[in-house]
């Protein structure tokens, strides 16, 4: 019985990061990928780069993301290099603490 409820509570664990991890690498792809056409996708683009502005917001989304919030307030806030590395920087710090096992 105990087994049970442990492993309900790892899996019910690995799934709030999954969602948190989606959290922050579509508010990266908007922010950094997105090109802006129209109204709606500025919109989304200028929402997504306040996300990453608004840094405890962002700490407490990488903390339920086991991501390494450092990384990617560091990959956000560099100048020198271009919006694709940004994004993949910052996917490289949600990604780095992931085990394929848990």
């Amino acid at each position: 019985m105990k087994n049970e409820k442990q492993v309900e509570d790892m899996i019910q664990n690995w799934r709030i990061r999954r969602l948190f991890r989606a959290v922050l690498e579509r508010a990266a792809r908007d922010a950094f990928l997105m090109k802006a056409k129209c109204l709606s996708q500025r919109k989304k683009r200028y929402e997504a780069i306040c996300f990453f502005n608004n840094e405890v917001d962002l700490r407490i989304i990488c903390a339920l993301a086991d991501a390494d919030y450092e990384a990617i307030i560091k990959a956000f806030k560099e100048n020198k290099i271009t919006k694709k590395e940004k994004y993949k920087k910052i996917i490289l710090g949600v990604f780095k603490k992931v085990s394929f096992f848990y």
